[in-house]
């Protein structure tokens, strides 16, 4: 199984990362700079059962990348925060933001609070593996993770301002850090573990 794990990472990135590169044309209007990703697939969409679809299996490659670093490997604390991802990210699917007219339902409220989840998550995972390694081979994980910290808050501050002109650029950024952080985390469980 640990030979699959880097290809696993890259067919779950590449399929996330085409729903963002196609999402002008998965919904019409879509600003990519100021539209959130939650946003394909919010309640109504039309392209929200293909974007649910992909997306399901980018979450399902990550908690099998994730499971596999709890069950197999020295990173159990990554492994644990990244199957907290997996999981509550797969139910996100079933809990749809709204099309932001006015009314918020609970799915909306309680998809906002697990989306905070996942963020605090993707931290701490990627902190525990800082932790795990040698000082002078955490540089990249340190980058991302400072990365992730500096783009997740400007996002929030952006919500908290109701300043939604670079909101979807922010969260952007910080999911790709995170996904590029990913490929790396599953290229070395696949290589570099004996």
């Amino acid at each position: 199984m640990k030979k699959y794990l880097f290809p696993i990472s890259m067919i779950g990135v590449l399929s996330y990362s085409s729903v963002i590169f196609y999402a002008p044309f998965i919904k019409p209007g879509y600003n990519q700079t100021r539209d959130i990703v939650s946003a394909l697939m919010a309640k109504g969409e039309p392209g929200r059962p293909a974007v649910v679809l992909v997306f399901g299996l980018a979450y399902l490659s990550l908690l099998s990348i994730a499971i596999w670093a709890v069950l197999k490997s020295p990173y159990k604390m990554t492994g644990i925060f990244l199957s907290i991802v997996g999981f509550f990210s797969l139910a996100q699917l079933f809990l749809p933001m709204d099309p932001w007219q006015g009314f918020r339902t609970n799915a909306d409220k309680i998809h906002d609070w697990v989306t905070v989840l996942i963020a605090m998550s993707i931290i701490l995972a990627i902190y525990f593996f800082i932790k795990s390694l040698k000082k002078n081979s955490a540089i990249v994980s340190t980058t991302a993770l400072v990365l992730i910290l500096i783009f997740a808050l400007a996002t929030g501050w952006e919500i908290i301002t109701m300043n939604f002109q670079l909101l979807g650029l922010l969260e952007k950024v910080w999911i790709g850090t995170f996904l590029l952080w990913l490929v790396y985390f599953s290229y070395r469980l696949s290589y570099e573990l004996k």
